[in-house]
């Protein structure tokens, strides 16, 4: 299964999509089809993998403040962004045309189009995803093109070019796990910093990349999953590439997020710490779904609370105080809603990892200026 192949099938069939609002008219998306409720407009609650895309919505000068009341990001936040004129995807957009028997075809975009849906997955299928050794550094994901995508998602974020709606985005701890056993060759420091380098932060300079390998050291006990000692470690580096690679696309975005949009509008965010236990992955990407969805009581009343006054703490019906409240994500307090096992939810700071994380961001944000 390629897990965020669901990207380019949703980019080849609904450009100039429209947009059905249950209670209102028709609005009309270049770019996305969504559903929606509560008198037009509309409402989103997405998880991986589609929190990015609804972030990007949300920013590119797009004009949909008066679209989206707000925003419910799970384990996505604006991130590492190519561009299209960096050029590296056209060898897999060629690899997909070829494998599709679109290569003589005038135009290769409405060739593949044409290809019926289950054929076209299957050679999808084929291409390198999320859990091949590229992990989060995916063929098949959105790029930068000065129209569609205008600019970095960092970019926007620190110019203030997104919507100002309230939002609520949270990760899991162990974001990285099930994103690095496709790395179990890395096996020594050099490999580590080569990988980096290479997939994930291009334009550093060694001396950088040096420093993240520092940040990131070779103990165990300091890797993900976290929190567990020297156990988990089922190769030298893999702890080690789990922490890396869950702060590099998840928890570091995350938090570059919060801290330039909190001075801006209402932030809430929450980290999810439950599965400790559950051998090598942990708290794993994706795992924090099963708080939300299920008929849990107090979670389940916090984003219902959200979806119709856009506070997690304040009912529609005015009828007593939740059973914990979630204080606002702010600069100079940066707290999280926390769950732990088995079911406890308290409130922690936000400053796990904040020379690592600052340092990624750094080299990201500076990549994201070298236009």
């Amino acid at each position: 299964m390629v897990y965020y192949s669901i990207f380019l099938a949703t980019f080849i069939s609904l450009l100039s999509a429209t947009v059905v609002v249950a209670t209102g008219p028709k609005v009309t998306l270049p770019y996305a089809t969504f559903q929606g409720v509560d008198d037009g407009n509309l409402a989103k609650f997405l998880g991986v993998p589609f929190a990015q895309p609804v972030y990007l919505l949300l920013s590119n000068k797009l004009n949909t403040n008066t679209l989206f009341r707000g925003a419910f990001l799970e384990s996505g936040s604006p991130a590492s962004m190519k561009s299209v004129a960096d050029c590296d995807g056209q060898p897999f957009y060629d690899g997909l045309v070829d494998a599709n028997n679109c290569t003589g075809s005038q135009d290769t975009f409405a060739c593949l189009r044409r290809v019926p849906f289950d054929a076209f997955m299957a050679t999808v299928n084929r291409t390198d995803n999320v859990f091949s050794f590229t992990s989060v550094s995916s063929e098949w994901v959105p790029r930068v093109d000065g129209e569609v995508i205008v600019e970095s998602p960092l970019l926007s974020v620190s110019q203030g070019a997104y919507s100002k709606i309230p939002i609520m985005t949270g990760d899991s701890d162990d974001e990285g796990t099930i994103f690095s056993f496709s790395n179990d060759n890395i096996t020594t420091n050099a490999e580590f910093m080569g990988y980096i380098q290479s997939n994930c932060l291009p334009k550093s300079s060694p001396a950088q990349i040096a420093q993240i390998s520092t940040l990131y050291p070779e103990d165990p006990a300091q890797g993900s999953l976290f929190g567990t000692a020297s156990a988990n470690a089922i190769t030298p580096e893999f702890k080690r590439l789990a922490a890396f690679q869950g702060d590099f696309p998840f928890l570091g975005p995350r938090r570059f997020f919060l801290e330039h949009a909190s001075a801006r509008q209402n932030m809430w965010s929450w980290l999810n710490l439950r599965g400790k236990t559950n051998p090598v992955i942990g708290a794993f990407h994706g795992s924090d779904s099963g708080i939300w969805l299920p008929a849990n009581t107090m979670t389940t009343d916090s984003w219902l609370n959200f979806i119709n006054t856009l506070d997690p703490n304040r009912s529609a019906r005015g009828n007593g105080a939740p059973a914990v409240f979630w204080p606002m994500w702010k600069t100079n307090s940066t707290q999280l809603l926390t769950f732990s096992d088995p079911v406890v939810v308290n409130i922690t700071t936000d400053d796990f990892r904040s020379d690592a994380i600052r340092s990624i961001n750094e080299l990201v944000f500076e990549a994201a200026l070298q236009k």
